[in-house]
């Protein structure tokens, strides 16, 4: 995982991009009251959830804050004008982004086809709706751009990964690498001192038996 600081500068970042883009889609939406409340409603939900996040460290909740998330920006896109609004869309593209850095690998990729089947339900019901060809090239943009993000920063999250767990291989030799000349050290060491002990109980011996001889 990426370093905290580093993951909150990233979040607030997001969040920041996501106000001014709800600020333009509710802009265009031009909702009356009782829609425009659901709209903000939601919003303040869904900022709620990313600050909540920045404070998180158990894995699992953290899935559960982006399944909540994604949700939301469903739920904010049905309160919308569904089928023309796509600044609402861009939601998803953000969290494209961020679950992997904060997710591992297998998480990682099974949330992020996940919400790209549902990001992708808007389009299917676009080429049903009305089948044009304008309809058509747009849904393979945003579709194409979806699976894009998500094959590069899952791609990018196994690079991540198997970078880390090399590096930590490599720790892990180097320790070995350093008991092993410890260990050496110390029987080298060890010989030293038994031959030590052995020549002053030799000369000892021979001085004893030097002595007894005289007398």
């Amino acid at each position: 995982m990426i370093l905290v600081p580093i993951l909150k500068k990233l979040n607030l970042f997001k969040i920041l991009i996501t106000l001014i883009l709800f600020y333009g889609a509710f802009l265009y939406e031009n909702a009356l009251t009782h829609r425009a409340t659901i709209l903000i409603l939601l919003y303040i939900t869904y900022l709620i959830i990313n600050l909540a996040r920045l404070k998180i460290r158990n894995e699992k909740i953290i899935l559960l804050t982006y399944i909540i998330e994604i949700s939301l920006i469903y739920i904010m896109e049905q309160n919308s004008r569904y089928l023309i609004n796509y600044i609402l869309h861009l939601f998803y593209f953000l969290a494209l982004l961020e679950i992997p850095l904060n997710l591992n690998r297998v998480y990682s990729l099974v949330l992020c086809t996940i919400t790209m089947i549902i990001s992708s339900i808007k389009f299917i019901i676009l080429l049903v709706n009305k089948s044009s060809l304008g309809n058509l090239y747009q849904s393979v943009f945003f579709i194409a751009t979806g699976i894009s993000l998500l094959l590069l920063m899952n791609f990018l999250k196994y690079y991540k990964d198997e970078k880390e767990s090399k590096e930590k291989l490599n720790e892990e030799l180097l320790r070995a690498r350093e008991k092993l000349k410890e260990a050496a050290i110390i029987q080298e060491r060890n010989k030293i001192a038994r031959d030590i002990h052995d020549t002053i109980v030799s000369l000892i011996s021979e001085i004893g038996h030097s002595l007894l001889c005289l007398q």
